[in-house]
């Protein structure tokens, strides 16, 4: 183990709550629900950075289990991650018209996480503020709070039926030879 960076080191201890989260949505036979993950991280960044040492372009999440986690990365496309970008936005600043994009976008669960920091590398890592997001979330109709897991919180959407899928990383490829 070292520390390659005044911030970060390659020694870290996952804390239970994320264990928890996995071995609960594992068990809940969800792996078909589509899960927005939250915040977004603002630098543009699509490493994923916790306050207990997690530093990597892997998603903690990706890790955990194999149900379908939405979030801003390298394996979307430009057009779903700016998608992606308008949701984020519309929750934080709380406009009622997120739900129905959420919904276009075929999302069943929402993950707050209070554990993100901001990624800029040069700074001193800070929590990103999740206080808008849960405001919003808490404050709406359309969604209530299943189970939170230490500093994560999981949420449930209402009445989902999806319209826009996104695409995995697999390719399709034919062989037309005979």
């Amino acid at each position: 183990f070292f520390k390659y960076h005044e911030y970060r080191t390659t020694r870290i201890r996952v804390p239970d709550y994320v264990s928890e989260y996995g071995a609960y949505t594992n068990s809940q036979n969800i792996k078909d629900a589509r899960t927005l993950v939250l915040p977004y991280r603002p630098e543009d960044s699509y490493v994923e950075s916790t306050n207990w040492g997690y530093w990597s372009l892997a998603t903690v999440h990706s890790l955990l289990n194999k149900n379908n986690h939405v979030s801003f990365n390298l394996s979307n496309s430009d057009i779903e991650n700016n998608l992606l970008l308008n949701l984020y936005a519309l929750i934080d600043a709380g406009q009622t018209k997120w739900v129905g994009e959420a919904k276009r976008l075929g999302i069943n669960y929402l993950l707050v996480r209070d554990d993100v920091l901001g990624t800029d590398i040069k700074k001193a890592p800070k929590l990103i503020d999740t206080k808008n997001i849960k405001r919003t979330l808490n404050t709406s109709a359309d969604v209530s709070l299943v189970k939170s897991f230490g500093p994560w919180h999981l949420y449930k959407m209402r009445e989902v039926s999806p319209h826009i899928t996104f695409a995995t990383g697999y390719h399709v490829i034919r062989d037309y030879s005979d």
